[in-house]
């Protein structure tokens, strides 16, 4: 995962698709927020996928409760 980045239950991000707003939503993932990208990691037993927005393109996002701080804890479910 990102080194001291928290994993959260649910990443909810609010996308912006021309005219409309969806939902994303990643789970058991971490979020950080650099210059003008949000990137989200996460960890499964398959490996580490991640996915890269600009800034621009998103209209709002929520984060749930921090869960683990080790990714080994989720690769043992």
């Amino acid at each position: 995962m990102m080194p001291g980045a928290p994993i959260y239950e649910k990443v909810e991000l609010l996308v912006k698709e021309g005219s409309n707003v969806i939902k994303v939503v990643h789970e058991n993932s971490g979020m950080v927020i650099t210059g003008n990208h949000i990137l989200i990691i996460t960890e499964t037993k398959g490996g580490t996928k991640g996915k890269v927005y600009k800034m621009e393109e998103i209209d709002g996002y929520q984060l749930s409760n921090p869960t683990v701080q080790d990714e080994q804890q989720i690769l043992q479910d």
